[in-house]
């Protein structure tokens, strides 16, 4: 830990406010708090907001940033050391969020369909990581924004260097954005976030997406952050297992408190959570509606000496792999392992699958058939998909676009289908969605939404990365136990990409581990753990 760091060199004793809620009104009731509420962050306090999914930690964060307005109440700012009066306003950088559905890149560096990553491979447009970080990038302002905003960030700040070995990313610098891994654009994210020198950095699942190093390696970069009396940090999560030391206070969300942290209680743990029961129907892969049985290939995917390489740096290198119908491997690996790109190829959302030798569902890449006849067999859900949904649309059109495997819907859903898609939402308890704007929910309920998406053709081959993520313990058990319940009832294939060993289903039979774009492990995967 380099401990030069500083995010200010001044302390402060005072318990003088820093963000207020005045009798703040949403305009409807959060459960556990009802409708109007008073909350006060002070000098010297480091809060969390705690919550299952769905509880209303989202809508809090989108009023503190102004995305969400107030029906009634006030929300004051303190950021001015010497202000008396808060502002109903703050300045540009004073207030900056982390969150995984809320990748600020997309907006400004990415184009807008969900493969582009895939497609960029000979892009020199798209910026560097570097790039990404210096302040032309930081202080770009729309011409039609009207801010009192202070002076932009210094050209060569100095705290930039020891900002970027803090977050680990040096290694990063001069790779493109597009490129990174999930896991390696929130390192940077985060080291975007630190260089901005905010008065409030908001974190929403802090560990989302991060491997076992990576958690360890944050978790002290976010104790060192949170002992800065003067810098103040606002972590958002469902796992108050996750909240690291420094933390001093929590607003519970589901007890409708704000109190200081009780570390006894922090990692309580529930009664055992029944599993949600999978629907009676569809049981067969294929038979969902309109959804004809696919091939009885007994081989689904068959990749021979597979190479990817960006900007001549190898991501895949000489994978060798073989998955066999009714078989459920777990991915595993580090961030930057390859395992995106993997999948990628999979989903028929890379080209550079044509310059190698690969087979899905017994059908070699290249021989004249449509990514959409390799995707209809398929069902998939991770978190880059989530952050591609930009177009109002109700969360019902997003599971039933599962059917058509797109963002958008483009033809129209048979009755059918449309019932369906209503069955997946209610066994995943979320049929008052069903007319909600997928972009106005939490992203916990918009992760429930796009596994409903995937489920919702009985695919032959189940595709979920990170299907857990953000996610509270409750709702984790119930997704994880549906999972075995669809393998059990039917003879679907599965792959499973995790960094949590404990959010495997007990269906794997395989795993496969890729480490540096090559694979460390695999074969038959050895359950050695006692059931919980």
């Amino acid at each position: 830990m380099n401990t030069h760091f500083q995010i200010s060199s001044q302390t402060s004793a005072d318990d003088r406010p820093v963000l207020e809620f005045q009798q703040a009104d949403f305009g409807f009731s959060l459960p556990a708090f009802g409708r109007a509420f008073d909350w006060t962050i002070r000098t010297g306090e480091q809060w969390a907001i705690c919550g299952p999914t769905g509880s209303g930690k989202s809508m809090i964060i989108n009023g503190i940033l102004k995305k969400t307005p107030l029906a009634s109440g006030r929300i004051l700012y303190y950021f001015d050391r010497n202000a008396v009066e808060g502002r109903s306003f703050f300045h540009k950088n004073d207030v900056v969020r982390v969150s995984t559905g809320d990748l600020g890149h997309q907006h400004s560096v990415s184009p807008g369909f969900y493969q582009s990553r895939w497609h960029s491979m000979q892009e020199t447009d798209t910026p560097t990581v570097s790039d990404y970080l210096k302040h032309e990038s930081l202080d770009r302002i729309s011409p039609f924004e009207v801010l009192d905003s202070p002076a932009p960030l210094a050209r060569d700040n100095p705290e930039m260097g020891r900002i970027i070995d803090l977050t680990g990313i040096r290694h990063l610098m001069n790779r493109r954005v597009h490129h990174l891994s999930h896991g390696e654009l929130r390192k940077t994210l985060i080291a975007r976030a630190l260089i901005q020198r905010p008065k409030l950095l908001i974190l929403e699942e802090p560990f989302a997406g991060l491997d076992t190093g990576s958690r360890k390696r944050f978790r002290n970069i976010m104790e060192f952050l949170l002992n800065s009396k003067d810098f103040h940090m606002l972590v958002v999560t469902a796992r108050p297992e996750d909240l690291p030391d420094g933390v001093t206070h929590v607003l519970d969300m589901e007890n409708g408190r704000a109190a200081p942290l009780n570390r006894t209680s922090r990692r309580a743990v529930s009664a055992p959570i029944r599993p949600c029961p999978a629907p009676d129907q569809p049981s067969e892969p294929g038979s969902s509606p309109n959804v004809p049985s696919r091939t009885n290939a007994s081989v689904i995917i068959d990749m021979k000496n597979t190479t990817v390489n960006y900007d001549g740096i190898p991501i895949l290198d000489r994978i060798d792999w073989q998955v066999r119908r009714g078989e459920r491997w777990a991915i595993l690996g580090p961030n930057g392992a390859g395992k995106s790109t993997l999948l990628s190829l999979i989903l028929a959302d890379n080209p550079t699958a044509y310059a190698n030798d690969i087979s899905i569902f017994g059908k070699k890449r290249g021989t004249g058939e449509t990514i959409w006849e390799i995707k209809r067999p398929i069902g998939w859900m991770s978190p880059e998909l989530q952050i591609h949904y930009k177009k109002h649309m109700t969360c019902l059109e997003v599971v039933c676009f599962g059917f058509f495997d797109s963002i958008g819907l483009y033809r129209s859903c048979t009755e059918p289908q449309v019932l369906a898609a209503k069955k997946w939402m209610a066994v995943l308890g979320i049929t008052d969605l069903e007319a909600q704007f997928f972009l106005r929910i939490s992203e916990g309920l918009q992760r429930l939404t796009l596994i409903a998406r995937a489920l919702v053709k009985s695919p032959d081959l189940l595709v979920l990365d990170e299907p857990c993520q953000g996610l509270d313990r409750d709702t984790r058990k119930k997704i994880i136990g549906l999972i075995d319940q669809v393998c059990q009832k039917t003879e679907a294939t599965l792959l499973y990409v995790t960094h949590d060993m404990e959010e495997l289903p007990d269906v794997i039979t395989h795993v496969l581990t890729l480490d540096g774009g090559r694979i460390t492990g695999c074969g038959e995967y050895k359950k050695n753990r006692q059931d919980s």
